[in-house]
């Protein structure tokens, strides 16, 4: 590396928002900085319909970025996700197995990773609720 030449990043991160907040409300208070800060390229994933949309149609944006960041560094791209957003990362890697040779870390932040009961209180009335088994 010549003189005045910036190092290469350590690595490319995708971050993949909360539901209902957009990734600066997620993520610019925190990791953004600190990944920055660390050598890393981040990229900011605002999932369609801030991730209350059908997650089929929501993770199509994680899949396109890990896609392009891949095929323009040739390296393996971390991920990092915070409540809903871990859904759509574990969803892409799951439903779009070509991703998995491209993924390297996989960070999960308070995911609802098996559920949880305070979705019910979202649930129209008029909705048919699921038996507990």
């Amino acid at each position: 590396m010549g003189p005045g030449a910036a190092a290469p990043p350590v690595g490319q991160c995708i971050e993949s928002t909360v539901t209902a907040l957009n990734s600066a409300q997620s993520w610019d208070w925190n990791y953004t900085a600190a990944l920055t800060d660390a050598g890393y390229d981040v990229c900011r994933d605002d999932l369609l319909g801030k991730s209350t949309v059908d997650i089929q149609d929501s993770t199509e944006g994680v899949v396109y970025a890990i896609d392009q960041i891949h095929a323009a560094t040739g390296r393996k791209v971390d991920v990092i996700g915070h409540g809903q957003g871990n859904e759509q990362l574990r969803w892409a890697v799951k439903w779009w197995p070509s991703l998995q040779s491209k993924v390297d870390d996989m960070v999960n932040l308070a995911g609802p990773d098996h559920g949880g009961t305070g979705a019910a209180a979202q649930c129209n009335p008029d909705c048919i609720r699921a038996a507990p088994s």
